[in-house]
């Protein structure tokens, strides 16, 4: 259950897709008359999807008053979460929890999680990096850090994964220096951590294109680590030369790989003018909306479409509520809009509106709402763009 209509459109579809059934509702007190209707009738759930934020009982409360109920069979329950209210162990426990995800929710890592909980199986890992860990494992946690791994040694992606994992860090992989590059124009990443020696492009060649491409564009240099077999002299010279900014050899030692990536955080500077703002995140990440496009079902509706109509339908009213709420000096009401258009636009890949959003976010829990209406504004310019490009793809 999620308040956001989108969020539960995309919900619905993957459950759908793996011919579950489900009923979906906006609220907590709704989710109580259904699991104390159903269990009336006989026919119990037997799991529950509950967001942790929403208004008059959020998620952890649901699920605290669900296990006080006696005329409620005890369901299994997923908590979604944003990485910035990571839940300790010992609030796992004490709310009776069985799983914790990170919202946006993707198709395998919610798939891996009803596995987890229904089952008793451990979750899949995929060599894209996107792993589920589990609410018992012992993992650092969350940070705000893109990582990308490029090495084309299957054991050395999985190795780097696991270690970036205990860090903290989730990260993508790629195999060489052309999918290095063609992955950089749809995600713009903090560090790459970069193989030297893989086929078809190798490290090197890799971030000189890199580097050339951020001088023509006039982009703010992105942070490149070396990972090499090698350990001979010259070596971090010759990475250096590349372009590289810093080197570090294999096998990686966890110790190492936490001192670079410590030293990677990018730097926030302060906002230019409006027509001089650099787009640091992709308008649209189609891989988004690929991933949409898997829950596609022979004679059923198309869900792309359905969620897409439904995002642009809902966003300008956002938008306008988020404005008089910049006006009104209303931070509270400011952080609850800002807040569920942020998981709309993760689920659309609108990975720049989502970026603001979380900072409007901020803003509004801090109390500092001096630069939140331009944040607005640029928000409702980025809408536009985001709104042309899915509209094309509505009816691909």
């Amino acid at each position: 259950m999620d308040d956001n209509q989108t969020n539960r459109k995309v919900l619905q579809h993957y459950l759908r897709s793996w011919r579950l059934k489900s009923e979906c509702v906006s609220s907590g007190s709704e989710a109580l008359h259904a699991l104390r209707q159903a269990a009336t009738e006989g026919k119990p759930f037997d799991l529950v999807i509950t967001d942790l934020r929403m208004p008059e009982m959020d998620g952890l409360m649901l699920t605290r008053a669900i296990r006080a109920d006696p005329d409620i069979p005890r369901p299994k329950v997923i908590l979604a979460t944003s990485a910035a209210r990571h839940l300790s162990d010992a609030e796992v426990r004490e709310y009776g929890l069985d799983e914790c995800l990170i919202k946006p929710l993707k198709q395998s890592q919610l798939y891996n999680g009803l596995i987890h909980v229904l089952t008793g199986q451990q979750p899949i890992r995929s060599v894209e990096g996107e792993a589920l860990l589990s609410t018992t494992e012992q993992a650092a946690p969350p940070k705000h850090l893109r990582v990308l791994v490029a090495e084309d040694n299957s054991i050395n992606q999985k190795v780097a994964l696991q270690q970036l994992r205990r860090l903290g860090y989730t990260a993508d992989v790629v195999a060489n220096g052309l999918e290095v590059l063609a992955t950089l124009e749809q995600i713009p990443y903090d560090v790459i951590l970069m193989d030297c020696h893989m086929p078809e492009m190798d490290g090197y060649e890799a971030t000189r294109r890199i580097r050339q491409g951020e001088r023509e564009k006039r982009l703010p240099p992105l942070r490149i680590v070396a990972m090499t077999a090698n350990a001979m002299e010259g070596d971090r010279e010759k990475c250096l030369a590349a372009g590289m900014n810093d080197y570090i050899t294999k096998p990686v030692r966890v110790q190492e790989l936490e001192a670079v990536l410590e030293h990677s955080a990018p730097v926030r500077l302060p906002l230019p003018s409006l027509p001089e703002m650099p787009r640091s995140y992709a308008t649209v990440n189609l891989n988004s909306l690929e991933r949409l496009r898997e829950l596609r079902t022979p004679g059923q509706p198309d869900p792309v479409a359905e969620i897409i109509g439904l995002f642009i339908e809902q966003t300008l009213p956002y938008l306008q509520s988020l404005e008089a709420a910049c006006e009104e000096k209303n931070a509270e009401g400011l952080r609850e809009t800002a807040h569920t258009l942020k998981g709309s636009c993760g689920n659309l890949g609108a990975e720049q509106m989502a970026a603001w959003c979380t900072e409007l976010e901020l803003m509004a829990r801090q109390g500092t709402l001096s630069s939140a209406k331009r944040l607005v504004a640029q928000l409702q310019q980025e809408f536009v763009a985001v709104k042309k490009i899915l509209q094309a793809e509505r009816t691909r």
